[in-house]
């Protein structure tokens, strides 16, 4: 039922676009969202673009009998940001809204739910009315300064803005068009077994942005023979520099440092990681690996800007420090891996905290919420 009218959501036929097929934090986020809005009644396609996967989310998808379509969406990512790829991304761009119109209409399709700012295109340029279309936001955009503008002006654009957390509210600017809904994720049995030496994890992208060589500079600093620094993910489409990097560093660490490539299922990694660490050098904008650490009973470690400073509880279920700083995040993992009980304490802590605020459950119920009050 609907706050406003007090009936049912009219169904709408939406096409959902994201701007990746990978098995990254959005990418799984959505998947609830799409559920979410089958179970309101609502008939979902999605659409993925040309130069991503296939990967995890297609695959997916399809498993659960939901038609994907792979078009040229003019996806705006920071590698097409230099010459001569700018120009060909300017004319995928155009194209865009045009291909997704022809799309929409081959299969009867009413209203568009946009999951990233990467889709400029289809946010800006004319695709369906303004009311039949929704963004989920997941980015807080930075750098380069036109995109930060860009990102204060997208509720102008759009029906709603579903925002993954109140610093990404806050660089949307004031808009009232925008609804905060925390990310949560499924439960899973957790199966911590002792190990012979203590693992310290990091997982996501291997990027500058997402602090890899923060983690590599940190495990050089921590000189023990108890630890091993583990590392998992996969390069940014189109810069495999951190990654290079990353094996370089391995390869000079006599095996403290592994490199384990980019995992399909992080989850064993994380269930048998004792400390996670998550240094983001920008503003993240509600890490999920965050919330994967606190149901596995990690201590999650986490730099202090964007979301992760909404999910941890410094120094209660967590702990925050600040971004670009790996001399303070050795003096905190080290702090860890030196008391027991302390770990312990933050480690109960942490999952008690995802299960009464980060789980599946709590998380649907916050988007059926949010979207019974837009009538979606």
């Amino acid at each position: 039922m609907t706050a406003a009218t007090g009936t049912a959501p009219t169904p709408r036929r939406l096409l959902v676009v994201h701007s990746a097929d990978e098995g990254y934090g959005s990418d799984r986020i959505l998947t609830t969202v799409i559920d979410v809005l089958r179970d309101r009644g609502h008939h979902v396609e999605v659409a993925l673009p040309d130069d991503s996967g296939p990967g995890w989310l297609s695959s997916t998808l399809r498993d659960r009998g939901i038609d994907v379509h792979v078009v040229d969406l003019g996806v705006v990512r920071r590698s097409s940001l230099r010459w001569p790829r700018i120009g060909r991304l300017l004319v995928a761009g155009l194209a865009a809204p045009v291909r997704v119109r022809r799309l929409m209409r081959r299969r009867g399709l009413d209203a568009l739910y946009l999951n990233s700012l990467a889709l400029m295109p289809l946010l800006f340029l004319p695709v369906v009315r303004r009311r039949n279309r929704w963004l989920h936001c997941h980015e807080i955009l930075v750098s380069p300064r036109a995109f930060a503008i860009v990102e204060r002006v997208a509720p102008r654009f759009v029906a709603h803005v579903f925002a993954v957390s109140h610093a990404v509210r806050r660089a949307l600017g004031d808009a009232a068009n925008v609804t905060v809904v925390h990310n949560g994720i499924a439960e899973l049995p957790v199966r911590r077994e002792p190990t012979a030496t203590q693992v310290v994890a990091f997982v996501g992208r291997l990027s500058e942005w997402k602090g890899v060589d923060d983690f590599v500079e940190m495990a050089g600093a921590i000189d023990r023979d108890d630890v091993t620094f583990e590392i998992a993910g996969g390069a940014v489409p189109g810069d495999d520099s951190a990654g290079r990097a990353v094996v370089e560093a391995c390869a000079g660490s006599g095996g403290r440092l592994r490199y384990l490539g980019e995992l399909a299922d992080t989850s064993e990694l994380i269930g048998r990681s004792d400390i996670l660490v998550v240094p983001s050098r920008r503003p993240d904008p509600y890490p999920t690996v965050v919330l994967e650490g606190m149901r596995a009973g990690c201590v999650v470690v986490a730099t202090d800007g964007g979301g992760a400073a909404e999910a941890i509880r410094d120094g209660v279920d967590g702990f925050l420090v600040p971004m670009g700083d790996p001399n303070t995040l050795a003096t905190v993992t080290t702090a860890v891996l030196d008391d027991p009980d302390l770990a312990a304490r933050i480690s109960a802590a942490a999952q008690t905290t995802f299960a009464t605020q980060h789980s599946l459950a709590a998380f649907s119920e916050r988007l059926a919420s949010a979207f019974t009050q837009e009538g979606l």
